[in-house]
Parts: structure tokens; C-alpha cells; sequence
């Protein structure tokens, strides 16, 4: 459920990544700690935080590999128009766009991307897990 929450979360541009994720990692913990009645320690709060985090990137990458695999033009159009509008150095876009037109540079790109969304993810997800695990825990001894 935190996976589901963090995706509708990344709808919000507020609330894009690092917000939503670890919205996401508390959300998980507090839906087990409301079917268990038990606090869960930091790690343990932690580990399912990036359980969380991992379903959202799960999800997230379905969405992004079938874009890329049915509309890679939309994508290197896309990505063209970005590099040309920022105030790069014009013979780098086009070293940039010479590689994103092969289908290697493309799927490079896109392992990159990936990537960085698993770390963000797990991670932020995990930092809000741990996070609401900790005031549970001092919640209930105060």
C-alpha cells in the first residue's frame, strides 16, 4: 500500500520523490503497526520502508520501460528539446543526441534513470519508515 501511495503522491509536484516516498515508508509502518498493535523498531521500520520503496520502483518502471520500448521517439524528442532549451554547450547536445538516437545509447540512458529512481526510492522510503518507527517508539514510552 505505501508503493500505491508514493505513486499517486509523485502526481503531486510538490510532493514528486523525495516527499512522497517517505510519506510512503511511514504509511507503511503505521498500516502494519494498526493491523499488529506492535512498534517496530528503527531497522525493522527502516526494512519495510524499502519494501515500499521497492514495490513504488516496481511500479514506476513498468510504466517508464513500456514508454521507452512503444514511444522511444516521443522520448528522444523529449530529451532533445530539454538539451536545447538549457544553456549547455551546443557541440555537447549534440554529442548528447548523437548517442540517444542508437538504441544503445537510449537503453543506456534509461538503466541510468533507473537507477537513480531505485536509490531514490528505496532510500527516502526507508528514511520514512525508520522515521515514524521512531516516534512510535517514543510516542509510546512518553
Amino acid at each position: 500500500m505505501g508503493g500505491f501511495l508514493a505513486l499517486f503522491l509523485c502526481f503531486i509536484p510538490v510532493f514528486l520523490f523525495g516527499p512522497a516516498f517517505l510519506g510512503a515508508g511511514a504509511f507503511s509502518v503505521y498500516l502494519y503497526h494498526r493491523r499488529t498493535l506492535t512498534r517496530l523498531d528503527r531497522r525493522a521500520g527502516a526494512g519495510l520502508g524499502a519494501a515500499s520503496g521497492g514495490f513504488a520502483f516496481l511500479f514506476l518502471s513498468v510504466v517508464i520501460v513500456a514508454t521507452v520500448f512503444y514511444r522511444p521517439d516521443k522520448i528522444r524528442e523529449a530529451m532533445a528539446t530539454q538539451l536545447k532549451t538549457g544553456h549547455y554547450d551546443p557541440e555537447a547536445v549534440r554529442n548528447v543526441t548523437n548517442v540517444m538516437n542508437t538504441n544503445a545509447g537510449l537503453a543506456a540512458f534509461v538503466i541510468f534513470v533507473l537507477l537513480i529512481i531505485l536509490l531514490i526510492c528505496v532510500v527516502g522510503a526507508s528514511i520514512g519508515g525508520a522515521w515514524y518507527s521512531a516516534w512510535l517508539q517514543k510516542r509510546g514510552r512518553g
